[in-house]
Order: C-alpha cells, then structure tokens, then sequence
C-alpha cells in the first residue's frame, strides 16, 4: 500500500478527520461570534438615526407651522382632548401640537379625519385617528409602530376610545 504523502492517508481516501472538522467549526464559531456584536452595533446605529431623523421631521414641521401661522403650534386643551379639524390650529384647537402639525409631516388625512361629521359619528372616527399608530411618532429602538393598550381611566371628552391606542417616543 502506498501513502499519499498529505495526512498519511492512502490514496484514493481523501477527506477531512473528525479533529479537522470541529477545528474548522471552531474557527467558524468564534468568526461568527466576534461579528455578530458588529452587525447588532450597526442596526442599532441605523434604529438611532432613524429617531434622529424622525426627531428632525417633527422640528421642520414646527418651523414649517411657525412659518404659515407665525406662531408655534399649541398644545390643546390638553391631553384628554381629540383635535377637530374644524378647529383651526389656534386656541379654539382641542388637539395638541402633534395634531396641529400632521399637515406638515405628510398627514394630511389623519388631520381631516372627522370633518364636517355631526358629533356622533365625528366621536368614533376620532377614534380611528387615535388608533392609528404613526412611525414617525416612534424611535425604531422602542419597537415598531404598533398600538398599545389605552389606559381606561383616561378617556377624552370628544372621542370614542379604542382599547388599542398610537403611541409616541417623544
């Protein structure tokens, strides 16, 4: 019988030991593990200027307001209160300063949700508005846009309240 030279293996039989094989998955593994913190450093850098450029958004938007109206956006009559949209954005505007600057950030149609409706039926489309989650409203590191559980103690006096509300980081 000859030998092949390369790992005192006869010819014919090449292959790798079973030493070889978890040397090389060892490898593998510790490769693997010194880029996984890389990689989870880099999303986390991506999710933290996401909140920066949403962050960003929201003050074009108030200049942009500030601009039209000369004044900055109210905050309603407080937090217990729906914006109307037939309320203009001054202080007969029950809906606070992100209602007021929805037009500004692309939202036009949230912000006309419940116009020219009679009260009733204005009440549950308000809902719908308070119900809809906007990405913009959230830092990507919190978690997505999803609807979160609404406290029931705290309804408003204008709308219907949905179980599940939007929620916003800032």
């Amino acid at each position: 019988m000859g030998v092949s030279g390369f790992g005192g293996c006869p010819r014919g039989k090449g292959g790798f030991t079973l030493v070889e094989l978890l040397v090389v998955l060892t490898i593998i593994a510790v490769l693997m593990a010194l880029l996984l913190p890389a990689v989870q450093a880099a999303r986390e850098a991506a999710r933290r200027n996401q909140c920066q450029n949403n962050l960003r958004q929201w003050g074009l938007a108030a200049q942009s307001h500030v601009s039209v109206f000369r004044r900055y956006p109210t905050n309603g009559w407080g937090f217990l209160w729906m914006g109307v949209p037939e309320r203009g954005t001054g202080k007969n505007q029950p809906g606070g300063w992100i209602y007021n600057l929805l037009p500004y950030i692309e939202q036009d149609r949230l912000r006309e949700m419940g116009k020219d409706e009679v009260p009733a039926v204005q009440r549950q489309t308000l809902a719908r508005l308070a119900a809809t989650p906007l990405a913009v409203l959230r830092c990507p590191s919190r978690g997505g846009p999803n609807p979160g559980p609404a406290n029931p103690a705290l309804v408003p006096f204008n709308a219907d309240w949905p179980p599940l509300v939007g929620k916003t980081d800032y």
